[in-house]
Formats: C-alpha cells, structure tokens, sequence
C-alpha cells in the first residue's frame, strides 16, 4: 500500500513540479539579465507552488528538497539582491583580453560575504578587508549562494586563470614586512597590469582543483604573513 500511495502522488505532484521548475527557470533568466523585481515575484511563486506540494504530496518522489533550499534563500535575501548584484558585476573584471572568464579584481571583502553567507568567520575584522579563515568548503557555498544570486555559474578561480590575472612582473604586495601584522583593506594596493589588485600577498587565496577528485584543493598568493622574497 505504501508503495502505491507514493506512485500516486508522484503521479499527482507532476504537473505542479513541472510548474515550479519552470518558475525557477524563469527566475533565473530574470536574474542573469537583472530584471531583479520580475525574478521575485517568479520565486515568490515558485515558493508558494513548492509548498503546497509538500504540504499535499509529502510522499512524492517529485519533490525536490535542493529546489526549495535554493527558493528559500532566494526569498530571504530578495531584497539585497540588486545591490549584491551590483556590487559584484562593478568589480568584475577578464581574467585576460582574450578571455571571457571573469574575476573580482579584488578579494572578496567581509561585507560582500556576510550579505551571502549571513555570517563572518574572519579575525582581522573589517567590512573593506578580505574574508580570511575561510574553509574550501566555505568557499565553495559561497560561489553556489552567488550562483543563484547571479542567475549564472560563480566558482573559484583555476591556477591556470589566477596565473593569467597575475601576468607578468611584480605585484604590490602586503606582506609581513608591509602589513603590520594583520590584512589590509581591499584595493589599496596598486593594481596590476591585468587590473587585479593583491594577487599576492593579503590572504591566500582558494582555487579550484584541476581534477574533481582532488585530495587537497590548490592556494595561491601568499598572505601578510609571509616574508617578501624567495
């Protein structure tokens, strides 16, 4: 009987999740193309849809509960989403003049990531310094809250992209010899010749891994603590 009752409300849930899915998509276009306020009102209802299928068809193998995780933060943060996407598409920046990659010319500031993740881990405070004291895994929930902010894919940076930023000749770089002891606000530094600011030195920065079954996950940079030279 059990296995009965879940086919059915499979059955039954279909259309209504294939509702919320097309929300969702719409949703997502909206926010590539920062159409903030018609994207809303599609998560808004794509919420609204989602929770009468789980509140009706509890049982369905439709339901889908990384959907609603990502509808629910969506709804949470709807009203900062226009400035975060303003904030981040005003430091964005090719990672060469070839490219069509994109980074942030500077380091994630304190106060970009507590308005994503709604929490700071770093220990040298500062809403314009870099977040420091950050896990990979961190990192990688942030790219994917960003994602969904973005309504397009956000990730970490490769080596061969970070290599590319980075170009040649030295870069103005905060280290234990220049820092005082702690990081430095974002963007004080002189940029590069590629227009990326504290490449080097700062805080180390997380990388994606070349392969998806890496054991260890790459760092690049340095950091304030490190001495300058060889």
């Amino acid at each position: 009987m059990e296995a009965l009752e879940i086919k059915r409300q499979t059955v039954l849930s279909a259309e209504l999740m294939t509702a919320v899915v097309a929300l969702d998509h719409a949703a997502t276009a909206c926010l590539l193309k920062r159409q903030v306020v018609v994207a809303g009102q599609k998560i808004t209802d794509a919420r609204a849809l989602l929770e009468r299928v789980e509140a009706e068809f509890p049982k369905s193998r439709n339901f889908d509960g990384a959907l609603k995780i990502k509808l629910a933060y969506l709804g949470l943060r709807r009203r900062d989403i226009r400035q975060l996407q303003d904030q981040i598409y005003d430091r964005l920046v090719p990672v060469s003049e070839t490219s069509n990659v994109l980074m942030l010319k500077t380091e994630l500031t304190q106060e970009i990531d507590a308005k994503v993740m709604r929490t700071d881990p770093s220990r040298n405070l500062g809403r314009a310094r870099p977040v420091d004291y950050v896990t990979w895994l961190e990192a990688q929930e942030f790219c994917q809250r960003l994602s969904w902010l973005l309504g397009t894919r956000a990730r970490l940076p490769t080596e061969r992209e970070f290599r590319a930023a980075l170009g040649e000749g030295d870069s103005p770089t905060w280290s234990v010899e220049t820092a005082g002891g702690h990081s430095q606000e974002v963007g004080r530094q002189q940029t590069n010749a590629a227009g990326f600011h504290d490449l080097t030195g700062n805080v180390a920065e997380w990388l994606e891994p070349a392969v998806t079954d890496a054991k260890a996950a790459p760092v690049a940079g340095g950091s304030y603590l490190d001495p300058l030279g060889p």
